[in-house]
């Protein structure tokens, strides 16, 4: 054990968390919405989001809603593995993933919000 839960059973869990992601069908029929009123709709009518999405919906306000999401996960399996290094691979990795698109979106001269905008 390091920190909270065993790793198994830490392993169960974030497969159990991971089921409340989207899964490649969703991502695929999300990417065929006629308009974003037609994707926030979805999103709502799926219970994916949080809370409700402000009306008329924009990219930013739909990006904004899943990050939540998303956040939400992550913070319960963060409670879940405790105080120990039993997320330090993941971290590390999603660190690295963070550097190199804030690399490659200045390298491509990228606006400062458009690179920080799809970190974790």
């Amino acid at each position: 054990m390091i920190g909270g839960l065993d790793l198994p059973t830490l392993d169960v869990r974030a497969h159990g968390l991971g089921s409340r992601l989207f899964p490649r069908s969703e991502l695929e029929a999300m990417a065929g919405a006629p308009h974003l009123v037609a994707l926030a709709c979805d999103l709502e009518r799926r219970g994916r989001l949080l809370e409700p999405i402000d009306s008329p919906p924009t990219a930013a306000a739909i990006e904004s809603a899943v990050r939540h999401v998303a956040a939400r996960q992550l913070r319960i399996l963060s409670a879940w593995a405790g105080p120990g290094g039993a997320l330090d691979v993941f971290y590390a990795d999603a660190d690295r993933r963070s550097l190199r698109a804030l690399i490659r979106g200045a390298l491509q001269a990228a606006p400062s919000g458009t690179r920080l905008a799809g970190l974790l």
